[in-house]
Order: structure tokens, then C-alpha cells, then sequence
């Protein structure tokens, strides 16, 4: 009881539950026209999950396949099967395709709050360049093991030079982040850091943009106030300028204690 009254008498801790709440549900709301059709990829894995759930075969009559076929490519046999069971509760449909997609994202974003949390912890004891490192060196073993295992690791060879120039552009943008982020991330509470990260909403619908490849709606324009918005409630504008003097604080010591030479 004595909880229950201190969450009560935290108006700032209610308004950040109530946004999460409407969050949730605003993301978990599939209309019609969001998103406007069943592409491609959809229908050939519900096709998939579909066959699944009646007979164990994928649409090519494979029983309990590995890898699935979709319009020449080949897919992660996880959604299927886990789609399957939900086919097989509620019978196909697109609703519950796209509402069980809904959820797998929000819980992806709940693991995605575990590792930063556990980052957090981890950063007591090792340097943010070892927590970096160990995440972009397990990832990499990951994707050279999934690419050998799919039997695509030989296509690599086949990329062409703006192929090659755009991996590696993506490449140096991640060590960015995640370098930069494991450097922030131990001197702010990860609750902090986290909201700061939604922020990338309206600085990647600037990018777009600025290449002429994004209109900016009335939706973009609401969407964006809200992050904005609630960025700065959950920070709070106190928190808010500790957060850039604690930055500034960090650059200032780098460049001090940087040869220039």
C-alpha cells in the first residue's frame, strides 16, 4: 500500500506511465490504411505460418523447414513458426499477423531496455570501449555464422564497389554510435540516456528531408512535437542542462588530456 502511495504522489512517474501506456497502445492500433497494404514479404510468410499450423510444411511442401522461401529470397524461420502458433489459435488473418508483429516489436524494445540496463551495470567495472567492442564483436560472430549457415556468405564476394562503399559507411556509423553511446551511457542514468535516444525519430525525418526523399505532414509534425515533448518531461529541464554540462565536462577533460602534437 505504502508503494502504491508513493507512485501516486509522483505526478512526473504517472505522466511518464500514462505515455507509455499510450505509446503501446497507439503502436498496437493497426488500421487499414497503416500500413496501406499486405506486402509481399507478409503474405509469403503468413502464407508460411498458415501451412505451418495445419500441417507442419511451409507453401513448397517442406516439412518443418529451416530457412523460408520468399520471392527468391530466403527468410529467419522464427517468425514463421512463432506466427504459426498464434495461426493456429485464432485461424488466418492479417489483423492478427500484424497485431502479433506489434507485440514481437515491443518486446524486442523490452530486451532492448535489459541489455542497455545490463550495459549499465557492466560499465561499473569495464572501460565503455571493452562494453563496445564485446557488443559489436558478438554481433559480428552472429552475422558470419547466420551468413554461413544460409549459405550466403559466398555472395559477399559478388558486391561491387558502391555496395562495398555503403557497407562500410554503415559500418563506421555503428562503431560511431555504439562507441559514443557506451562513453554516455556511464556518466547518465540509463533512463535518461534511453529517452535522449528517441530523439532519433526527428533528426532521421531532417535527414530525409534534407535528401528530398520525406514530406513533412501534419502526423511528422505531431509526432515530433510529442518525442520532443516527452523527452523533456521524463529528463526534465534541470536533468536536462546537468546532462550537457556533465558533456561538456567529458569533452573539455578529452581535450586536455590529448597530445597536440
Amino acid at each position: 500500500m505504502h508503494r502504491v502511495r508513493s507512485i501516486i504522489d509522483r505526478p512526473a512517474l504517472l505522466l511518464g506511465l500514462g505515455a507509455v501506456l499510450a505509446v503501446a497502445a497507439f503502436h498496437l492500433w493497426i488500421t487499414p490504411s497503416n500500413p496501406p497494404g499486405y506486402h509481399r514479404d507478409e503474405a509469403a510468410l503468413s502464407l508460411n505460418a498458415y501451412t505451418l499450423s495445419t500441417s507442419l510444411r511451409d507453401e513448397d511442401g517442406a516439412r518443418l523447414p529451416l530457412f523460408f522461401r520468399s520471392f527468391e529470397d530466403y527468410k529467419s524461420p522464427i517468425y514463421p513458426y512463432l506466427l504459426a502458433g498464434a495461426f493456429r489459435l485464432t485461424g488466418p488473418d492479417a489483423g492478427v499477423a500484424r497485431g502479433f508483429s506489434a507485440l514481437l516489436v515491443l518486446a524486442a524494445t523490452a530486451l532492448w531496455a535489459g541489455e542497455y540496463t545490463l550495459s549499465k551495470r557492466a560499465l561499473r567495472d569495464l572501460p565503455p570501449t571493452a562494453v563496445a567492442l564485446g557488443r559489436m564483436g558478438f554481433g559480428g560472430l552472429f552475422l558470419f555464422g547466420y551468413l554461413v549457415a544460409t549459405g550466403q556468405l559466398s555472395a559477399i564476394s559478388a558486391f561491387n564497389e558502391e555496395q562495398l562503399g555503403w557497407v562500410g559507411i554503415s559500418a563506421l556509423l555503428l562503431f560511431g554510435f555504439v562507441t559514443t553511446w557506451y562513453f554516455g551511457l556511464r556518466h547518465v542514468d540509463v533512463s535518461v540516456a534511453t529517452s535522449v535516444l528517441v530523439v532519433a525519430f526527428p533528426i532521421t525525418l531532417l535527414l530525409g528531408l534534407v535528401a528530398g526523399r520525406t514530406s513533412l505532414g501534419l502526423m511528422e509534425v505531431a509526432g515530433v512535437v510529442t518525442i520532443v515533448f516527452g523527452v523533456v518531461l521524463v529528463i526534465g529541464l534541470g536533468s536536462l542542462r546537468e546532462v550537457w554540462v556533465s558533456l561538456d565536462r567529458i569533452v573539455r577533460a578529452r581535450l586536455r588530456s590529448t597530445p597536440w602534437r
